[in-house]
């Protein structure tokens, strides 16, 4: 790994980390709760000097919750680019990585539960744009997600909001990358 490559975690953990109001929020709700959890069963071994030395690696997780998550791919400044892919658990997170992250997005999609019947799919929905938002049902603050198809979402399962009012655009996904991606 680099020693100029900005890892998830030296983005969201370090201590000098500038915190959303988002994000403080959300933790003070108890929504930055663990999201992927892993078994030591599932635990991969990465010779020592190829991998962060604090990381654990594994080749299988499992979700403690059946609420939406995010798979947010940034384009990170080395001399030679690379794109660095992130699973993220909740929406301010996201918003998290993006505000502090030295590079540019490359592409962000949220996988959300759908059910029918008794039975739960996994849908996915490329995003265009981020949002800082307002719900108007309860004045509150939240994150909105535009999707391909121009619909609003927002929310654990990343619904279509009632009634919300923009604020600060976050980010946007060049529209160069979403000609090129692969349909999921």
């Amino acid at each position: 790994m680099s020693a100029n490559m900005r890892t998830l975690d030296s983005i969201l953990f370090e201590e000098e980390y500038p915190v959303s109001k988002l994000l403080r929020r959300a933790q003070r709700a108890g929504r930055s709760q663990p999201m992927f959890v892993s078994m030591p069963a599932f635990r991969f071994h990465v010779p020592e000097g190829l991998g962060h030395p604090d990381a654990f690696y594994s080749r299988a997780m499992t979700l403690s919750t059946h609420a939406a998550w995010f798979v947010l791919a940034v384009r990170l400044p080395e001399p030679e680019p690379v794109v660095e892919t992130f699973l993220l658990a909740w929406d301010a997170d996201v918003v998290g990585v993006l505000n502090t992250s030295p590079g540019k997005l490359e592409s962000l999609l949220f996988v959300t539960p759908q059910r029918r019947g008794r039975t739960l799919h996994w849908v996915t929905k490329h995003v265009c744009e981020v949002w800082e938002a307002t719900d108007l049902e309860d004045d509150s603050e939240c994150v909105v997600m535009v999707t391909e198809d121009g619909q609003e979402h927002s929310g654990y399962f990343m619904e279509t909001p009632k009634r919300v009012r923009r604020g600060k655009l976050i980010a946007k996904v060049p529209a160069a990358t979403r000609k090129g991606r692969l349909d999921s």
